[in-house]
């Protein structure tokens, strides 16, 4: 018995089509999304930073929309007439390359979204209910990252995601719990002009000297980090000499902070945290 199957075929557009594979393959190429949260009328929100390699229409979530123009660094503002929660749209993320959020009335940063997206510029501070790993951040090639004073979220950074980074300023602190694994030894080749860890909850830190030694930053700073982790003795090579400073062990096995290193004609100051059995640690020599 014969028998004969008919098909049919479905045709699509190519942007169509992209649209439908990039989420399930995860290109990335879907839209970028935040939601602005305000209390009252007349409420400005603020995004400090949103420049895109082409222009795109922004959608602020109240009718309001807004164009991006390509290759704009300025802060994009707009007005919310009531109360209420906003969703702030743009059609593809993968046109953003820098992107920098400080006003706390926003919220719902998902790095996800992200993860295809050429950025070289990364500025977050304050944003409420945000999703950031650095297992997204793998194609950035970022001169400046920053991510500091972030309320609850779910937050995951490692320095093995980021090797290949090569930043000219990077920074993280007085961060809420996460999953933080911050070693020297991913970032030796990095050359900062500014480096920054200090006031961070519990994670996996080790910091050693020997791995940094080829630096030369304007500003090195290290301070207010969790009991329990080794740091090995800081010597910081800077333009015009040698700023070495170390502590010494602590019996009980606390650790020692803060260290800060501020070198090209700055102050070089550091301190150690009192040793619960009353024995000496040493600051650090200027």
């Amino acid at each position: 018995m014969k028998r004969t199957i008919v098909g049919s075929v479905l045709l699509f557009s190519l942007p169509l089509f992209g649209q439908i594979l990039d989420p399930i393959l995860g290109g990335g190429g879907g839209p970028f999304t935040l939601t602005a949260t305000t209390v009252g009328s007349s409420q400005t929100v603020t995004i400090q930073r949103l420049t895109l390699n082409g222009n795109a229409l922004l959608n602020w979530g109240d009718g309001g929309t807004t164009t991006i123009t390509s290759g704009n660094t300025g802060a994009w503002t707009h007005v919310y007439a009531a109360a209420g929660a906003h969703a702030i749209t743009l059609p593809n993320a993968r046109m953003i390359v820098g992107l920098g959020l400080q006003d706390a009335q926003l919220g719902g940063l998902n790095t996800s979204q992200l993860r295809t997206s050429a950025l070289n510029y990364f500025y977050v501070i304050y944003i409420t209910g945000s999703t950031v790993k650095s297992s997204d951040m793998g194609a950035w090639r970022p001169t400046t990252w920053y991510l500091i004073s972030m309320p609850a979220g779910t937050y995951s950074i490692s320095s093995a995601d980021i090797s290949a980074w090569r930043p000219t300023t990077w920074e993280l602190g007085s961060m809420p719990t996460g999953t933080y694994s911050i070693s020297s030894s991913d970032i030796s080749a990095w050359r900062p002009a500014t480096w920054a860890l200090y006031s961070m909850p519990t994670g996996t830190y080790s910091i050693s000297s020997s791995d940094i030694s080829a630096w030369r930053p304007a500003t090195w700073a290290l301070y207010s980090m969790p009991t329990g982790r080794t740091r090995s003795p800081v010597r910081i090579l800077a333009r015009g000499g040698r700023q070495p400073g170390h502590c010494t062990p602590c019996p009980r096995g606390r650790t020692r902070s803060p260290v800060r290193i501020l070198a090209r004609g700055g102050r070089q100051t550091g301190t150690c945290s009192p040793c619960p059995r009353g024995r000496t640690r040493s600051p650090v020599r200027t």
